[in-house]
């Protein structure tokens, strides 16, 4: 099976940076930044009670005021992301026809029902003199970055854990060779921010964390996750997990590769917390500056992902 992952990922790997000299270089990346219409919290609201923190999500109509954001540096990232509010998400890429001016996002019955219509409606619509979408992939073009989220699961194998940014980058230069030396933000994810009445963090553990880099080539979403799927096949990266139903059987690796799709949520705003917990300040650093991904030929790797550096030796390497 090693074997099959290893010839699937060279052909892909090969398929994909055939295709990078007709792709024009990044140099001004995209983010949406969506708020709530109702202002309740975009992500999981934390609650302190019989000695137990919970957590839920707020029954979530998927509509969105929206609006694009251009950075320039991983510098300026980590200022758009400390800007965040609970009420706010991110979404992965950017709608080209929107421009820069804000407009609404709705789930597809939403649009549907406003629209008058039976079938899923593509493109920008304006209802009630608003620039309208809905959350389609289709409506999105991705935005030059490559996010990383470190999902820690209780099922992985205690050989795919990791304890610090430098190991878990390490580990990926079996997916991304050179990944670990390119130019990174790490940023705080919103469970590690939860805090108890006396300070320490809520959660156990490891906290979680985001990492962002910059694409020197932009390239679809939907082939980035495949070239990491079969990477880690390739890398023996991969473990088996189970649902929360307990049930079904699902292949995992050391990141989460379901974010790898230009209308997915991040959710990198701040957790909303009920008194007595308390929210931390987000904090990030930026490492390896201005550090760039080697041109390995290590057999496997996904070379089709190159990642950026930006020559930003201005900024200081952690803020809070």
């Amino acid at each position: 099976m090693t074997q099959s992952y290893s010839n699937a990922a060279t052909n892909s790997n090969q398929k994909a940076v055939s295709n990078q000299k007709d792709t024009a270089q990044t140099s001004t990346c995209y983010l949406t930044v969506c708020t709530r219409i109702d202002g309740k919290p975009a992500g999981k609201t934390y609650t302190l009670a019989n000695g137990e923190v919970t957590k839920e999500v707020a029954g979530h109509s998927g509509r969105y005021t929206a609006l694009r954001h251009r950075v320039a540096s991983l510098s300026e990232l980590s200022t758009l992301l400390a800007s965040l509010t609970p009420a706010q998400t991110l979404i992965y890429g950017h709608c080209v026809e929107c421009g820069d001016l804000p407009y609404q996002i709705l789930p597809d019955k939403t649009l549907r029902e406003r629209l008058n219509v039976g079938k899923r409606q593509l493109g920008v619509h304006h209802i009630n003199g608003k620039t309208t979408i809905g959350r389609f992939k289709e409506n999105f073009t991705s935005g030059g970055l490559l996010f990383v989220d470190r999902d820690r699961q209780p099922s992985m194998p205690a050989q795919l854990e990791t304890a610090s940014d430098d190991d878990f980058f390490a580990q990926l230069e079996r997916l991304v060779p050179g990944i670990s030396s390119a130019e990174r933000l790490a940023y705080s994810s919103s469970s590690s921010r939860v805090l108890l009445p006396d300070g320490l963090p809520a959660f156990n553990g490891t906290p979680s964390r985001h990492y962002w880099l910059r694409l020197a080539t932009d390239i679809d979403q939907d082939s980035i996750r495949l070239a990491l799927t079969v990477a880690a096949g390739a890398a023996d990266l991969m473990f088996t997990a189970t649902d929360k139903h307990g049930k079904k059987r699902l292949n995992r690796t050391v990141l989460d590769l379901s974010v790898y799709s230009t209308e997915r949520e991040i959710f990198d705003s701040p957790p909303a917390v009920n008194a007595p917990l308390q929210c931390a300040k987000g904090d990030y650093q930026i490492s390896n500056l201005g550090g760039a991904a080697s041109s390995s030929n290590r057999r496997g790797g996904c070379h089709s992902i190159p990642c950026q550096t930006h020559q930003d030796h201005d900024h200081p390497q952690r803020r809070r």
